[in-house]
């Protein structure tokens, strides 16, 4: 894995959102198929394209979802990390 986009798991993309959420995994993976679009930047994730999944129960919609993040965009939540 490289350093560079695993640091990225140090910034909260969601900071300053007050949903009642409960995450459940928060990694790096490397997609098994085409991806919509991601997250932040709305591009598409190709299929082999290492890049960052958060799984996260809503409470307050009582609903599961995974946000996807490129690699793109994984690469600068790792220059905004603390």
């Amino acid at each position: 894995m490289s350093t560079e986009i695993s640091e990225c798991l140090n910034y909260d993309p969601f900071q300053g959102d007050e949903s009642e959420v409960v995450t459940m995994s928060d990694t790096i993976v490397t997609g098994r198929k085409d991806y919509a679009h991601c997250t932040i930047c709305h591009g598409p994730i190709v299929k082999g394209e290492r890049h960052r999944a958060i799984n996260q129960i809503n409470r307050e919609l009582g609903e599961r979802q995974t946000f996807r993040f490129c690699n793109c965009c994984c690469v600068a939540m790792a220059a905004l990390a603390d």
